[in-house]
């Protein structure tokens, strides 16, 4: 069981790789510091991020709150039929921290409670809240990230002309 949200995806298309990095700048526009993007709404593209020669690495550009949106990175590879691209997704750094310290602080407390209950040899139901909320940050994390990379998967698709998972 994964314990960050993660997805990993093999798509081919038929496009030149001049012809990818052409569309791929076309909606990117490089990537802003949180302060700057806040002062300045003029969004012209609905992705940001940075694009290499065969590498890129975006992420959506959304006007709403979600942490837990994911950042997507790209390879383009030639193969016989055209090109491949392997895409990566996966959760912002922070989110990561965010989730990190969450999942250790509920999961010692989880610990220290049992460990308590086994040597008393009783049951309090404080220990299943615990078990509630990694699940809830669990459940929630991978909720709102595969509602933003079902998003991108879609724009990404229609815009590089994907024909399907490999």
């Amino acid at each position: 069981m994964k314990i960050f949200p993660f997805e990993r995806i093999n798509y081919r298309t038929r496009l030149s790789e001049d012809e990818i990095i052409k569309r791929l700048n076309d909606m990117v526009e490089p990537e802003k510091l949180l302060l700057f993007r806040f002062l300045s709404r003029k969004l012209t593209k609905p992705y940001e991020g940075h694009i290499n020669t065969r590498k890129f690495s975006i992420r959506r550009i959304i006007d709403y709150g979600n942490s837990f949106h994911p950042r997507i990175k790209g390879e383009l590879q030639k193969d016989s039929n055209g090109m491949t691209i392997n895409i990566k997704m996966r959760l912002n750094i922070y989110a990561i921290i965010f989730l990190s310290i969450w999942y250790g602080a509920i999961g010692f407390a989880f610990i220290v409670l049992l460990t308590s209950q086994l040597l008393d040899r009783r049951f309090n139901p404080a220990i299943l809240i615990l078990l509630g909320f990694i699940a809830f940050a669990y459940s929630l994390s991978r909720k709102f990230f595969k509602l933003e990379s079902d998003k991108s998967i879609k724009d990404l698709s229609q815009i590089l002309e994907l024909e399907g998972i490999k």
